[in-house]
């Protein structure tokens, strides 16, 4: 991760640039403790379902024991 880019109450969101292709992203880590999964699949949801110039698109998630990684273009 290149740095904290925004706060909030249950996730964090961070800028990070793939090692290969140098492409910028977004990734939003959701601790386990603060949601459930059923809350997770529900976002994941609406955000694969939107496309539009300003709303951020949805990637792919990693699931880890600790958090959700998010990744948003």
């Amino acid at each position: 991760f290149l740095f904290k880019t925004l706060q909030g109450a249950f996730s964090v969101v961070y800028l990070a640039t793939h090692k290969e292709t140098g492409k910028k992203w977004a990734v939003k880590v959701v601790d386990k403790k603060s949601t459930s999964a059923k809350q997770m699949l529900s976002e994941i949801k609406v955000m694969s379902m939107l496309h539009h110039e300003n709303v951020v698109n949805f990637n792919e998630i990693f699931d880890t024991p600790r958090a959700y990684y998010v990744v948003l273009e």
